[in-house]
């Protein structure tokens, strides 16, 4: 039996990349259709940057981290439960549960995190911040848990969607960023015992 192997976020990459440098493959931009590149590099539901521009957008604030003297943390975000939420309540309820997941991150981010949505249920999210001020990444934690706790209210359904969160900071953690997407998603997976 052939099973399909979840992609990684090296594949995801490797294939923007392939989509971006095949002028075949992506959209061209006409006059009629200018905003085909938006539409090609963000989430419409929600407004939020897709994959084919995180990779980017971790480049430059890597850059503008060691430029600076200053820490970049990367936050793996997944929303636990979620395609089950879309089997049982259908895709209508499931975009307007992630509509208003989207709403609620953005409300309890600090407002210089940058939030894009790497696909169905998974969210990448960056800041640049000074070395001294490192305890923000824990604040953000905190209010990414507050913020999981509270059940949504779609429709006449109370529906309770969970986040799990890994972080990776530079420099600690490494100085690339493919390294620093690799130990926070990691980080977002519960330790499993050795029993």
């Amino acid at each position: 039996m052939l099973t399909k192997k979840n992609p990684t976020l090296a594949d995801i990459n490797i294939k923007a990349r392939n989509i971006l440098a095949n002028p075949l493959m992506r959209p061209k931009i006409t006059a009629e259709r200018k905003d085909d590149s938006y539409l090609f590099t963000h989430d419409l539901s929600s407004d939020l940057t897709n994959y084919y521009l995180i990779t980017e957008q971790l480049e430059k604030n890597l850059q503008a981290a060691k430029d600076k003297n200053q820490v970049l943390a990367v936050f793996y975000l997944t929303l636990n439960g979620f395609k089950q939420i879309r089997n049982i309540y259908g895709h209508s309820i499931s975009d307007k549960a992630r509509s208003i997941i989207v709403k609620r991150l953005k409300q309890v981010l600090d407002v210089n995190v940058h939030l894009s949505h790497l696909n169905d249920n998974e969210y990448i999210a960056s800041l640049v911040a000074e070395k001294n001020q490192i305890e923000i990444v824990d604040k953000i934690m905190k209010n990414i848990e507050i913020f999981s706790s509270r059940p949504i209210s779609i429709e006449g359904f109370t529906i309770k969607v969970g986040i799990r969160v890994g972080t990776a900071v530079y420099p600690i953690h490494g100085d690339k960023v493919g390294v620093l997407l690799d130990i926070a998603e990691k980080r977002s997976f519960p330790v499993k015992s050795a029993i």
